[in-house]
């Protein structure tokens, strides 16, 4: 038996292991839209749908290294994108808006999509990265 021969036979159990993670909950709100308001082209939202969620804060790293020079990283410089896992088989498009209160201290967070992985056999954990709205 093959590797992917093993994972189809048990990507369902994984799929609800990776489930037990989402112990938050957000609001997505799917784009269908936009109006111009005083000239001002908005996004124009359908009403949004509570969804179990686990916001993953990423601090990124950066290297600005040729091959010839010193190596020197900059750790947890935070490159300001978001990732959020959400139940395997939720429709997420780009410019869905989520939002989700930190429960650290109860402020309602607004997230704006800019990448939602297609669906795949493989898929356990279905993760989307965004960026925070002010």
């Amino acid at each position: 038996m093959t590797f992917q021969d093993t994972l189809r036979a048990n990507i369902d159990e994984i799929r609800v292991r990776a489930a037990d993670f989402l112990l938050d909950t957000c609001t997505l709100y799917r784009k269908t839209g936009e109006a111009v308001i005083d000239g001002e082209s908005r996004p124009v939202y359908a009403s949004g749908v509570e969804l179990n969620c686990r916001l993953i804060i990423r601090s990124g790293s950066e290297s600005n290294n040729v091959a010839s020079q010193e190596r020197v990283i900059a750790q947890g410089i935070f490159t300001g994108l978001y990732r959020m896992q959400l139940p395997y088989g939720t429709e997420v498009l780009e410019d869905d808006k989520i939002t989700y209160t930190d429960t650290e201290n109860a402020t309602l967070r607004t997230f704006e999509v800019i990448f939602a992985p297609p669906f795949n056999l493989y898929t356990g954990a279905y993760v989307v990265m965004m960026r925070e709205v002010k």
